[in-house]
């Protein structure tokens, strides 16, 4: 399972690094958000990142409901905060990534920061 998940986002790396600026390439109208709460369904990372928690902090002793409905509350009350500080990040990046040039190298840079994210999954023995 891990080098599936190094593989796919490896492409999603690749993706992101040669990426079109916004307008640019094949329209498609935005989810909404019940459509993005749909997505989330059928998201490899979500289900990668579920897999992991799970196997890493579900103990096959102890009562499962209890210790998912724990990590459920967790990822709310520590995720809501997290995502609204990257809403605001990516409404004031929004503005500053207009130019072309800058868009192009936040696109590489962001590229290069996923693969260097998978270096200890890869080095894990």
């Amino acid at each position: 399972m891990r080098w599936i998940g190094v593989a796919w986002l490896l492409f999603l790396a690749w993706q992101i690094a040669n990426a079109h600026a916004p307008g640019k390439g094949e329209a498609r109208p935005p989810l909404g958000l019940l459509g993005g709460a749909a997505f989330q369904w059928v998201n490899p990372k979500a289900w990668l990142l579920m897999l992991g928690v799970a196997t890493t902090w579900i103990s096959p002793h102890l009562p499962v409901v209890p210790q998912v409905g724990l990590i459920a509350v967790l990822f709310f009350f520590l995720g809501l905060p997290c995502l609204l500080l990257w809403a605001g990040i990516g409404a004031g990046a929004g503005r500053l990534l207009s130019h072309p040039a800058w868009l192009r190298a936040f696109n590489v840079a962001m590229a290069l920061l996923l693969v260097a994210s998978m270096v200890p999954v890869v080095l894990e023995q």
